[in-house]
Order: structure tokens, then sequence, then C-alpha cells
């Protein structure tokens, strides 16, 4: 099997991806909303020449790891120049906050001309037969594995501090079903108990997204750039993922390979994610109160020290990389 490769040359690590020395098909997308037009204008040619790219490698079969905003159009293309496609379906339903009819009808388009998806969770792959009229035998269930922390998994199980207060953190995209105010209102209770715990939310925007002020809140208003994942998430003693609505989460599993356990709320894949790891504990409900009865079960040394080193060996093992890319390397054979 030979790969070749297509990627936005104005990504974060479009130099890491050229890089690898295969064949590539680069494109100039944009790096601010005014580059957009120049973007739109291009579409046309740049869809030419994918075909064409397609076309002269004799590409068979073409893997998309993830949803993109002008994808209805590209998708097309494949079929144009001969190729099967795979798709990864991270997200059976937008989130809250992000659908519309009109992404709805777009994904739709992208969807159509797949031979096959990739889902993560069993939650997604119910959805894609559901709503997205996949059949049973063009669904293939595998795992999300960490990606950043396959390159430096951390080799012994975590302890609690005993010098210090506990790190509750949360970080990512501020938006409202990620449910950071959960989080906040959790750590609340938690310190009425007598709990030494601080919650640390970072991410652009949360300043704004939580208003309150209290010594034991760490709120760090900033973008968390890919160099700065692992770190972020390895400040953490405990992950917390009080989402509303979820089909998986990528932070899980680089937890996984920082054996930092996770507390989650019983939603989408979450609840799947966190028990073929070990993880940690899901919350009984989606509120502050069962939020912080799961992180109290944490605060356990013993408990938290064997959760810890469960995720290590769930990284390297059923949760692995190597794992998940047999798992994608089998459905691109079965989509030729």
């Amino acid at each position: 099997m030979r790969a070749l490769i297509s990627y936005s040359s104005d990504a974060e690590i479009a130099q890491d991806f050229a890089e690898l020395g295969l064949d590539s098909f680069p494109v100039r997308t944009w790096a601010s909303a005014r580059d957009v037009p120049r973007a739109l204008i291009e579409l046309p040619l740049t869809l030419t020449r994918l075909v064409l790219f397609l076309r002269r490698h004799r590409v068979d079969v073409v893997l998309v790891p993830m949803d993109q905003v002008l994808q209805s159009f590209v998708t097309w293309a494949f079929r144009l120049g001969g190729a099967s496609y795979v798709h990864c379906l991270h997200d059976g339903q937008l989130h809250l906050g992000e659908a519309s009819r009109l992404h709805d009808r777009l994904r739709r388009i992208h969807l159509r001309p797949a031979n096959r998806v990739v889902v993560f969770s069993e939650s997604v792959q119910q959805i894609a037969l559901k709503d997205w009229g996949f059949r049973p035998d063009q669904v293939d269930l595998t795992h999300l594995p960490p990606i950043m922390g396959r390159e430096t998994p951390r080799s012994s199980a975590r302890s609690l501090p005993d010098d210090r207060p506990v790190v509750l953190g949360m970080f990512g995209r501020v938006v409202a079903y990620k449910g950071f105010d959960l989080a906040v209102e959790a750590g609340r209770l938690l310190r009425g108990r007598g709990q030494h715990v601080v919650v640390r939310l970072v991410g652009k925007g949360i300043s704004s997204a939580v208003p309150d002020r209290e010594e034991w809140l760490d709120l760090q208003d900033r973008w968390v750039g890919d160099t700065e994942v692992m770190e972020t998430i390895a400040g953490f003693d405990l992950l917390l993922l009080p989402y509303r609505e979820a089909s998986q989460s990528g932070v899980l599993t680089e937890a996984l390979a920082l054996g930092v356990p996770v507390v989650a709320t019983p939603v989408g894949g979450l609840s799947e994610q966190v028990t073929v790891a070990g993880a940690g504990r899901v919350a009984t409900a989606v509120s502050a109160g069962a939020l912080a009865e799961a992180i109290d079960h944490l605060l356990d040394p013993e408990a938290y020290t064997a959760v810890s080193m469960a995720e290590l060996e769930a990284a390297d093992g059923p949760m692995s990389w190597r794992g998940f890319m047999a798992d994608v390397v089998d459905s691109l054979r079965r989509a030729r």
C-alpha cells in the first residue's frame, strides 16, 4: 500500500506534513476571514487539480480523517478522480449551538458518496446507521487513540498530590455543550465539603464564559496550540468532561497516555470511552452534584493511582495507536 497526502498549507503543522517526504497535494486554504473570498474563487481550479492528482497517481481510496468546511464540494472530486472514499465520522450530530439546516445539508452532500465510514463509538455507529443511511457492512467501529500522546507516553502511574490542592481541569473551545459552568459548580460543592481542590479552565474566551472570580478558580484565557496540549493536560490531576452532549472526546484519549484520570458525564460515547479504558468515573447524571460525587470517588489515593495505571495500560493496549491504524487500514482495503 502506497500513501499520499493532502493538507492545508496554512495549518500549524503544515511543515510536519511536508517533511514526511510523501507525494503530496498541499492546498492553500485560509489563515483568517480575509482569505475566505480568495479560497472560494480558487476552489474550482483546486478541485480540477485534485482530480488530476488522483488520476495521475492512480489513487484507489481517499481517507478523510475529519469534517472540513468545504468538504461537500471536495468529496465529489474523489469519484471523478476514480477513487473510493472512506470518511472518519467523529460526530454523528452537530453540537449544541453549531447545528443549522445549511450545515446539515452540506454534511449530507459530503457523506453521500462515502463508500465506508469509520466511527469511534457505538453511539455514533447507531447514528450513522439510522440517520445517515449507511448499511451495517459500511460502518467500521474502532477506538479513538492518543494522537499526540503516542510520542511521549508516561511510564508510571500518577499519585494524588499531598502538598498542594488537587487540580480539576478542563480545556478546549469555549462552547455551550462543554459544560464549563458545571465544572465550576462541582468545584464549589467539593470545596464546601472540605475538599482541597482548585478548578483550572483553559481556553480562548473562558473569562467571558465564566464570570466567577474566586481564589480557587484558575481561568486561563488563551488559545492552546498543538505543542501545548500535552503539557496542559499533564498540569491537571483530574480531567473533567462535564459535557451536555458528545460523541466522544479526543482530550480524553490524550489523558490516557499521561495517566490523568477522567470524570465524565453519561452522554454519547463518553461512557463507553471511560469504561473501555478504565479511565475514571462516569457521573450518574449531567449535573454539578453528580459530577462532584464522581470526582469525590477519585480523591481516594488508592483509587486514583489504580485508575492512572489502568489508563497507561489501555493506551498501550486496547486504545493504542497501532490498533487504531490496523482498523483504519482494514477499512481502506474493504473500500477498494
